[in-house]
């Protein structure tokens, strides 16, 4: 396809061809980066701009209409809807920020709670997997001391055990969970070379 023998609107016709999209991206480039170089307030903004612009032209290349005028006063157009699209959306974002005081800053603990509560969703499907492996009546008790938060002996009753069964299941359950959870992790990580 000849970039300068084909014209603009036989190019937006057939803007899903990537050598007719890149052929109209060449062609405009250079007055968009001007468009947006003069009104972008950081060089991030403009190739923001600029990005946004022709993807809007990718999606939107059918509305193009010839006989209400060229093809770089549709696109420049496009641009200045795109410009205040995006100066909304950042208004409205710092707007947001000024009502809530601020953005958010966490300290040390709040971060290292975070960062747990991540590890342990990452754990959670090995940590399901290892209690299917307990009995029944030791996965029950395990869950209802360390989920629901009872004590031992609060567990043995709610199970119909004597609370020094329950001390000896619950560590004989802790102690599998651990080993196959150590297991696991274990085998997923690479072996260092002696």
């Amino acid at each position: 396809m000849a970039d300068r023998e084909t014209s603009d609107a036989e190019l937006l016709a057939l803007i899903e061809d990537p050598r007719a999209f890149e052929s109209f991206y060449r062609r405009h480039l250079q007055a968009l980066l001007r468009f947006a170089t003069r009104r972008c307030r950081s060089p991030e903004e403009a190739a923001e701009l600029v990005s946004v612009v022709f993807l809007e032209v990718r999606t939107g290349a059918s509305g193009y209409d010839r006989r209400r005028g060229g093809a770089r006063p549709w696109l420049l157009g496009i641009a200045t809807h795109c410009l205040a699209d995006l100066r909304g959306e950042r208004a409205r974002a710092v707007d947001a920020e000024r009502r809530l005081g601020g953005m958010a800053q966490l300290d040390a603990n709040e971060y290292a709670e975070i960062d747990a509560r991540i590890d342990a969703e990452r754990l959670y499907p090995r940590l399901e997997r290892a209690l299917a492996r307990l009995s029944p009546g030791d996965r029950d008790l395990l869950l209802l001391v360390e989920r629901e938060g009872l004590k031992p002996s609060e567990a043995a009753r709610a199970l119909g055990i004597r609370p020094v069964t329950a001390r000896v299941r619950l560590l004989r359950a802790r102690r599998k969970l651990h080993a196959e959870l150590a297991g696991r992790i274990e085998r997923a990580l690479p072996r260092r070379a002696i």
